[in-house]
């Protein structure tokens, strides 16, 4: 987890500290982890247009939007960023943190492309999902995919998957 968060190395209160306070800040606006880990590594360079994104993405902020963005940006600014050293963190992070990952409702969106129009964006689109979920940019010819990493379309929200008919 150390490596999802750019650490340089383990201190003996990162999870209490650091990791924690983060994911509670995610559940609490009930934010898409895999979006949240790769937008943190955009936070050396710019932590309120990373909060801004994060508010963006997020399902649960319609108490109080502004407030959530405050203990966000204090927590980039007095506990993560003192604890990151200089050094491409972005790079190494993004290494540890994909950008392209199979969702419920993508594979729900692959399998209704295979009923209705055959299984070759099936094919591409498990190859991205393999050998391109960290990149930073779909391959040429697959743009569409870059859907895949944005917000929850509404139509998704709640999907689960079930072995049960």
């Amino acid at each position: 987890m150390r490596l999802n968060f750019g650490l340089p190395s383990a201190c003996d209160d990162d999870l209490e500290t650091i990791i924690q306070p983060y994911l509670d800040l995610l559940q609490e606006a009930k934010t898409d982890y895999t979006f949240a880990m790769r937008t943190l590594s955009r936070v050396p360079g710019s932590v309120d247009s990373a909060v801004d994104d994060l508010a963006e993405r997020s399902l649960n902020l319609t108490c109080d939007a502004e407030a959530w963005k405050d203990k966000m940006r204090l927590y980039f600014n007095s506990v993560y960023i003192p604890r990151l050293v200089s050094g491409n963190v972005a790079m190494q992070m993004n290494k540890v943190n994909p950008n392209f990952v199979l969702r419920n409702w993508v594979a729900q969106n692959i399998v209704d492309w295979a009923e209705n129009s055959g299984t070759e964006w099936v094919d591409k689109t498990l190859k991205l999902f393999t050998a391109h979920a960290f990149d930073d940019h779909a391959p040429s010819g697959m743009e569409d995919a870059e859907k895949y990493t944005g917000p929850v379309p509404e139509w998704s929200e709640g999907l689960q998957c079930s072995c049960s008919l």
